[in-house]
């Protein structure tokens, strides 16, 4: 993949970032905010599209904005596991490799499908987002 100037800043950030899912919007004014080379929003809607295409970047949708939400995927980190997904804070967690090591043992057994763990999240409410809904 060609790495424009423009890339390498989404790529530094994600790298620096792995866990979090960000929208366009909050990237765009992170990325302008202090370095050399800007980068309009419509110029990372077309890195973001290219990397989620690519399979460098996972996208979602919030629940609570409608907005389309992206993650880096970090073979270094994830480590072939499941992760789980705030859809109201964005945070992104790894599951414990036992539990989704039988979880999908069991869905395979059970539904005899291969599920792959790299491309799969779960999405609900992390703990301190549901403290703060009640």
């Amino acid at each position: 993949m060609y790495m424009t100037a423009q890339r390498k800043l989404l790529f530094r950030y994600f790298s620096e970032h792995p866990d979090v899912s960000v929208t366009a919007r909050q990237l765009c004014d992170v990325l302008n905010n202090g370095d050399q080379v800007k980068i309009g929003l419509s110029s990372i809607y077309r890195n973001l599209a290219a990397l989620t295409k690519a399979g460098f970047i996972l996208q979602t949708i919030s629940q609570d904005s409608k907005e389309a939400r992206y993650r880096y995927v970090s073979p270094e980190t994830c480590g072939h596991r499941l992760h789980l997904t705030c859809l109201r804070c964005g945070k992104t967690f790894h599951m414990t490799q036992k539990l989704s090591d039988r979880l999908l043992t069991d869905i395979l057994r059970v539904e005899d499908f291969a599920v792959d763990e790299n491309q799969t999240t779960v999405y609900g409410l992390c703990r301190d987002c549901r403290e703060q809904r009640n």
